[in-house]
């Protein structure tokens, strides 16, 4: 009676099969199939399998589900609404998008306080599937999905030329659209019963959407629209929290930044928890250690959300912090906690590089994990149509 039971999971198995060609796709595990059976129904799992890699008109789907115009407006508006197609703003050329697991549905399940969803059910289904598969999946590329930002009052006076991109200031001021959304690590937590275990309370709402990801989530509810010094107010705050400010590991256009702790942040959990020591990739920059100054007071060490700063005599030295070097993301954090002046930013002797868009890091992804041929074979169908266009706008 095996086959029964296949052809009953059958729409969500195809709905994997398609999702396992993005850089990170869905684990074929129990707690993959059971969120997707939450947030799926099994004629929007068919459709989620009929997707192309990359956006698709209205036209096209109709063409590849073989649904009627109508039947397939309302599961395309069904699925937009709740995060597992992304869309855009209604116009003459608009185009859907399959949500991925990571950056995607993983997240926006939860950027909405009065969901509908089995919040709890979906935080254990999630928290256990990142601390094991999906986790791998994430985290098992060499170039990684998201990077680091330093604070900027703490970027080195000295250092030759700071880029646009290492400046998350710059990078909001540089935006055409900017939101605010719930923390989705901090409101899974909460439903897991681990809240926040900062020093001061975090608030909910200080994750950022920019361009495209800010303009889709204000009009599906996901976010609320917010102004540019709104944004910069809760950039200071964040940094009096001691909070990481992790943003996509692209030079130009990122579509979100966050601003992590240890407890709650899946991004900071792929060193704290799997032990993957560049899950995030590191800013230009890393800390310092002036010993003179060092009077071994652990505030650092308190405040390192990785953590890659410890307390110690070394060979019978005297006691003072030392940085791991390998560990350190380079974010400053620690910079602030020392009342000391005991460490400084300097720039590392080679800086990790950082693809310059999102199809570039798709690419770069996609031939680390061996799915090139996907993305290839979807150019490939584009240029043999007339479009010279591959754009990603949410990959």
């Amino acid at each position: 009676m095996g086959h029964l039971k296949y052809l009953q999971e059958k729409p969500y198995h195809d709905l994997i099969k398609r999702l396992n060609k993005y850089q990170v796709g869905a684990p074929e595990t129990s707690e993959i199939y059971e969120i997707l059976k939450i947030l799926y129904s099994k004629e929007e799992a068919q459709v989620g399998a009929r997707f192309p890699l990359g956006p698709a008109t209205f036209e096209e789907l109709v063409k590849r589900t073989g649904i009627a115009e109508s039947r397939l407006k309302q599961i395309l508006e069904s699925m937009a609404e709740k995060g597992v197609v992304l869309d855009s703003a209604p116009s003459d050329k608009r185009f859907f998008m399959l949500a991925p697991t990571v950056f995607g549905f993983f997240e926006f399940s939860f950027m909405r306080l009065n969901s509908n969803l089995p919040l709890k059910r979906l935080a254990e289904l999630m928290d256990k599937s990142f601390k094991e598969e999906m986790g791998l999946e994430f985290f098992g590329s060499k170039t990684r999905m998201s990077r680091t930002l330093i604070y900027e009052k703490n970027i080195p006076q000295l250092t030759s030329q700071v880029m646009p991109y290492e400046q998350v200031s710059e990078i909001i001021r540089h935006a055409s659209h900017l939101s605010l959304q719930t923390c989705f690590c901090r409101h899974k937590a909460q439903h897991l019963g681990n809240a926040c275990q900062t020093d001061i309370s975090v608030p909910l709402e200080v994750c950022m959407g920019l361009d495209f990801a800010a303009e889709y989530l204000i009009r599906r509810g996901f976010a609320r629209q917010a102004s540019i010094s709104e944004m910069l107010g809760v950039l200071d705050k964040t940094e009096e929290l001691g909070l990481v400010h992790i943003t996509d590991n692209v030079r130009d256009d990122p579509l979100f930044i966050c601003h992590c702790c240890s407890c709650c942040c899946e991004l900071l959990a792929g060193t704290n928890k799997l032990n993957i020591t560049h899950a995030v990739s590191p800013s230009r920059f890393i800390a310092q250690i002036i010993p003179a100054l060092c009077n071994a007071c652990g505030a650092c060490e308190r405040k390192c959300q990785i953590p890659a700063i410890s307390v110690s005599s070394q060979a019978g030295a005297t006691k003072q912090a030392f940085v791991d070097q390998q560990r350190c993301r380079g974010c400053a954090v620690c910079i602030s906690a020392c009342k000391q002046g005991a460490l400084e930013m300097v720039e590392r002797s080679k800086a990790t590089h950082i693809p310059k868009n999102q199809l570039m890091r798709h690419v770069k992804i996609a031939s680390e994990k061996g799915r090139l041929r996907h993305f290839l074979f979807y150019a490939a169908s584009k240029l043999l149509k007339g479009d010279f266009s591959t754009a990603y706008p949410f990959e």
